[in-house]
């Protein structure tokens, strides 16, 4: 690739399937997610660059751990613990790798769901959900230090 060198950053779609039909708990998911780190991290010395998960997410709804791509299945029930274990597992996973950027979570909504309503979401939307905690806690930490790319290991 010729022109790979003009890039700064590697960017890459985070929707892993880290949850099974068995188990979405946060072990699990972290169990699931060490590979794909290891693969990425490859990725990142290969071409000595830095990595950035461009999009990730996952709808708060059962068993959509196992295919977070997916928007199609709104039958789901509610499961706001199986997306906070997807947020915590991502960010426990990937936030001291010195040569990991950052998350692109998605979905931000526009407009959000009312809190009061009682009728829970099972969006990709954070808002009023565990997973929302997981992101407050998480992003009031420092965030480690990029490698050089000239120096990634």
């Amino acid at each position: 690739m010729k022109w790979f060198d003009a890039v700064d950053v590697i960017g890459v779609s985070g929707y892993y399937d880290v949850g099974t039909k068995d188990d979405t708990s946060l072990q699990g998911m972290l169990q699931r997610w060490k590979p794909v780190r290891e693969m990425l991290h490859k990725v990142s010395i290969k071409f000595k660059k830095p990595l950035l998960l461009i999009e990730i997410g996952v709808r708060s709804a059962s068993k959509c751990s196992t295919m977070p791509w997916d928007y199609d299945h709104t039958e789901f029930p509610y499961d706001g613990e199986e997306q906070a274990n997807f947020y915590e597992s991502a960010f426990q996973t990937f936030w001291n790798e010195p040569w990991f950027l950052g998350f692109c979570w998605w979905d931000w909504q526009v407009n959000l769901p009312d809190r009061e309503s009682g009728k829970p979401d099972t969006s990709f939307g954070i808002y009023g959900k565990p997973a929302e905690d997981v992101l407050h806690k998480w992003y009031e930490k420092p965030h480690s230090t990029i490698t050089s790319p000239a120096t990634m290991k």
